[in-house]
This record gives structure tokens, sequence and C-alpha cells, in this order.
């Protein structure tokens, strides 16, 4: 990524060391080095302090990672992880019954390696989005395309609600399907 050069550019040109930069925006000198080694990025509140400080546009603050963005955050392979874990986590609730029913003890092979696909699939998915910063990039996408920093952290707050209110759904309904399907085929 870009970033990560423009701001070792940008603090070099004004003269500044990592401890002084990380000062201004009330950070570590070790976050200042992660982000010019391209270890993570600055969320969009730092951004934000970085392009007052250098006095230039958050726009050619990230110039020329705008389509990574884009790219990281429209990824098929990360779609795919998405749908395989989610159709797995169905199959696997809804494959209890059926398969105990019929297979006896052997039904729980095709249960436990539905379950094995589920959490593998999980693990693709929450490693792809840390790895690739996706809420991060979002926020920064919405900001460049004119969302105040105010709406993008009603945002922020209201996609953990949403997020929690997911997941319980989804246990929920997970373990609905799964005792359904037990006593289905009792």
């Amino acid at each position: 990524m870009e970033l990560s050069k423009q701001i070792q550019k940008y603090r070099k040109e004004q003269n500044l060391s990592q401890e002084d930069l990380a000062e201004k925006i009330h950070v570590t000198r070790h976050t200042i080095s992660n982000w010019e080694r391209n270890k993570n990025i600055p969320d969009l509140n730092s951004l934000i302090l970085l392009s007052q400080i250098f006095n230039t546009s958050l726009d050619h603050l990230v110039k020329g990672d705008i389509k990574t963005m884009e790219h990281q955050l429209s990824n098929k392979h990360f779609n795919n992880w998405t749908f395989v874990m989610g159709i797995s986590s169905i199959l696997t609730a809804l494959s209890i019954g059926p398969a105990l029913h019929f297979l006896g003890n052997y039904g729980y092979i095709i249960v436990v390696l539905l379950a094995i696909l589920s959490g593998y699939s999980a693990t693709k998915v929450d490693k792809y989005k840390e790895q690739n910063r996706l809420f991060t990039y979002k926020q920064i996408l919405d900001y460049m395309n004119g969302k105040t920093i105010e709406k993008i952290n009603t945002d922020k707050t209201k996609h953990k609600i949403i997020n929690a209110m997911i997941s319980i759904i989804y246990i929920a309904l997970f373990i609905t399907i799964f005792i359904i399907s037990l006593n289905w085929f009792k």
C-alpha cells in the first residue's frame, strides 16, 4: 500500500521523528513504525489528523490505495468463504437428526465434518477481515465519498450492535434448527 510510504515521506519532509509524530497524534512510536512498515493502517480519525499535520488532503494521503481498498471490500474469495460458512453451519444443524437416525453413531462423522468445515470457513472469514482491514477501508471510502465523521462513527456503533444482534439470532437459529432436526427423527 502507498499509505505507508506517504506517511514516512511526509513525516521526513517535516523533519519529524516517529516519536514526534506519535505525540502529535496521541499514539505510540511503535504504532507509527507499524504504519510505515505497512503492518497495519491508521484508523479514520488518525488519518484525518495525519492529513492536517502534513497539510495535505486525505485524498492525497491515500492516493493509489483507493482501488486496493475497493477491491478488498468486494473480494469474491472472501464472499465465497462467507457463503460456505453460512451453508455449512445450517447443514450442520439440519443434518444432526437425519444423520443419527439413519446412520446411528456413524452419523456423528457427517455432523462433525460439517462442523469442522463451518469452523474452518469462519476462521478464514475472520482472518481475511483482519488481514485486509475491511472495516477501516470501508470507513475511509465512506469519508472520501462525503460522509461526515459523526455519521461514520454513528455507523460504527450501529455496526457493532447489528453484529451482536446477528450473532445472537444466528446462534438461536442454529440451536432451534438443531433441536427441530433431532426431534423430527426420534
